[in-house]
């Protein structure tokens, strides 16, 4: 009975496994434990499978996390049970916000070994709450079940994580002892499964439908957009490089200016139609007649085109989105069109028209390359700071090469300061509850994801708060440079009205540490630099590159001058343009 029971165990997860695989799902990120050993085993041994491993669950599922972001495609993460799973919490929610399909499977104790104190036995079943698109529960092996059970519970997980809501999905898999056996006993054997085991197929065969935009909301969204004498576009954060190019095809037939997000993909190209949230900041009062905004894509990284709505309500707000959630923190949105960016792109592109020239357009234009001329002239003064290293990683940062952006500051630095360039580098930043937890492990992942190096721009508490995802270098695909913006605590609570309360601001929201990563580089065997000067970064940032080897540069800082030399070079910009 007991060599029946390992088989069957090993004989169920190979079938999860070759589920996953034909659904396309080839990325498994496992961490160490016994109560998955039938998991770990079927993907070890699968040919298609990729495994991840990592000691820390909290990391794995950071590191799932930027591999979806980067591919849009969902990811498998192995726990086993107890706390591991419960450790996957942050990571899912992030995933759930940003919705990024993620598979989990958490290996189980039997139910006879629950509500009695059994070790290391907790209810995980609905552990996930609302953050999970679909959770199941997979009973221990039962030879008295069919094998098909297995295959279609898969397929809905896999499916469920795609459509209609695209998140992470849960499936809680059940195993008694022995955990897993090689015995032919029962002869359980993926080629008893007929007729799937002789096709390459899933067992249920499902695509997403692409949803459509209804024609009298697009005729609708038509009339306003032609109406409109002075007419915005808003990028927020885009799904792929084909959204950007069809939202600036829009833009270009329509004459209108394009508001880019840095998550857009659209921030950094160097077209006169486009400028960064930042001029909203500097120069937003010389657009106060913007009368129709046409939205695409997510949420914004930086605050001020919230702030320019309330300031300057347009007429009417159009939000195009491929989802269903609700994009609108201001509740001004006047029509929402659901549906594929590239196709509603393409649809009004053929539906609206606008005759005369938009003055709104060059206003725009002209004031965003003045704020491009004085930021290259910022650079060129050589002084090192965050901004500045900000819009030097832009400028650096090679064709093909991705970057991860952390927060607080870091991706906000790249959303004002960065440089146009005549590509798009792929970007990407856990913006879905905007966390500073498992930023190298995503760093990593996105890497791993986009199928090439990158750059991880981060401040020194994510990095602390994250220390053991360097371990993920050792196994990495591609070299990944990690920038360390080190100010010694929380630098963003500088900019926030709690650094009036001078009594309790250090300590408690400043935070300072005192540390610094020379050790930890050696300790994860990383190449080290701490360059003091900003032609000693670029040497240090060039030669990482051109090494081909994780790397990390720490940039020292000091908090309080970082806040001011963001402030003298926002009130330098709004005089020198006013």
């Amino acid at each position: 009975m007991n060599e029946l029971t390992g088989n069957l165990n090993r004989f169920w997860a190979e079938l999860v496994v070759e589920e996953l695989c034909r659904r396309e799902v080839f990325t498994f990120c496992l961490a160490s434990g016994s109560r998955c050993s039938p998991l770990t085993h079927a993907v070890a041994r699968h040919a298609s499978a990729r495994s991840v491993i990592h000691v820390d669950e909290r990391g794995l599922g950071y590191y799932a996390v930027g591999h979806a972001r980067a591919t849009g495609r969902p990811v498998a993460i192995v726990t086993t049970s107890g706390t591991a799973t419960g450790n996957l919490l942050p990571a899912v929610i992030e995933a759930s916000q940003s919705r990024l399909p993620l598979v989990i499977l958490s290996a189980d104790r039997p139910p006879e070994l629950h509500d009695v104190d059994a070790n290391q036995t907790m209810c995980q079943s609905g552990l996930f709450g609302s953050w999970v698109r679909f959770d199941a529960e997979i009973p221990c092996p039962d030879g008295n079940v069919p094998p098909e059970y297995v295959l279609s519970t898969v397929d809905h997980a896999v499916q469920s994580s795609l459509f209609p809501h695209p998140g992470p999905v849960h499936l809680n898999l059940m195993y008694r002892e022995p955990l897993v056996s090689d015995s032919m006993q029962g002869q359980w054997s993926l080629s008893n499964v007929h007729p799937w085991f002789e096709s390459a197929a899933p067992h249920t065969g499902q695509r997403s439908p692409e949803v459509q935009v209804a024609e009298e909301d697009l005729d609708e969204a038509a009339r306003t957009i032609c109406e409109s004498s002075r007419g915005m576009i808003f990028a927020g954060e885009l799904c792929s490089p084909s959204d950007g190019t069809n939202v600036l095809n829009l833009a270009r037939h329509l004459g209108w200016p394009v508001v880019a997000d840095v998550l857009s993909g659209l921030r950094c190209i160097n077209d006169p139609l486009v400028a960064g949230a930042g001029v909203l900041r500097v120069a937003g009062d010389r657009f106060s007649e913007v009368d129709v905004v046409l939205h695409v894509g997510g949420r914004f990284v930086s605050k001020d085109p919230l702030r320019f709505f309330t300031s300057h309500p347009p007429r009417a707000y159009l939000h195009a989105t491929p989802f269903s959630a609700r994009t609108d923190p201001q509740h001004l949105v006047t029509q929402r069109l659901q549906g594929s960016i590239i196709r509603t792109m393409r649809q009004l592109t053929n539906r609206a028209s606008v005759s005369a020239a938009s003055s709104l357009a060059e206003a725009v234009s002209a004031s965003w390359s003045g704020i491009q001329s004085l930021l290259t002239a910022e650079e060129e003064r050589s002084a090192i700071s965050e901004p500045m290293i900000a819009r030097a990683v832009s400028r650096e940062l090679p064709e093909g090469h991705g970057l991860f952006l952390g927060n607080s500051m870091p991706v906000r630095d790249l959303d004002f300061f960065a440089a146009a360039r005549g590509d798009r580098p792929l970007f990407g930043a856990n913006r879905g509850v905007s966390g500073i937890d498992g930023t190298i492990s995503s760093g990593f992942g996105f890497s791993g994801g986009s199928g090439g190096p990158a750059t991880l721009l981060l401040g020194d508490l994510a990095c602390l708060h994250d220390l053991n995802g360097l371990k993920l270098a050792a196994q990495a695909d591609y070299p990944v440079t990690i920038v360390v913006l080190n100010n010694n605590g929380g630098g963003i609570f500088h900019f926030l009205p709690v650094a009036l309360n001078v009594e309790v601001f250090e300590s408690h929201y400043g935070t300072p540490h005192g540390l610094q990563f020379r050790d930890a580089a050696g300790m994860f065997g990383l190449p080290y630099a701490k360059p003091e000067t900003m032609a000693s970064f670029l040497d240090d940032y060039r030669s990482s590159i051109q090494s081909g080897t994780t790397c990390l540069i720490e940039v020292s800082s000091d908090r309080e001058e970082n806040r001011i030399h963001h402030l003298d070079l926002v009130n330098k910009i709004e005089r020198d343009l006013s």
